[in-house]
């Protein structure tokens, strides 16, 4: 809730967004198989905050570097790299419809979670 606070204050202050026309996306945590580490982790995995506005994709402040996959009938239709400097994605207009949404990190877990375009 905190990270949600501050990302709405920034963007509030940058005054260029109008926050509250976003939706949130609700994402859940997926686990590719790669080895971690030494045992289980002792912190659970947190999903990214992240809203919608037709076809922009606002992250929350401070997020970690993704790359962003929209997928559509089992296959990616778009992919970019998300640095974490960023904290708007516009996506291409030709994206309509039910979408999958998949967010990559270097680690070996991704967030995923469904959006309409």
């Amino acid at each position: 809730m905190k990270k949600l606070k501050v990302a709405l204050i920034t963007l509030l202050l940058l005054g260029s967004i109008d926050v509250l026309a976003f939706d949130p996306i609700g994402l859940g945590v997926g686990f590719d198989g790669s080895p971690i580490g030494s045992g289980h982790s002792k912190v659970p995995v947190v999903p990214p905050s992240l809203w919608q506005e037709g076809h922009q994709i606002l992250f929350e402040a401070n997020h970690s570097d993704y790359t962003l996959d929209i997928v559509q009938d089992g296959e990616v239709v778009y992919s970019t790299f998300v640095p974490s400097s960023t904290t708007l994605v516009t996506l291409p207009v030709f994206l309509s419809g039910e979408c999958e949404i998949l967010l990559y990190s270097s680690s070996a877990y991704y967030f995923y979670g469904y959006i309409i375009l």
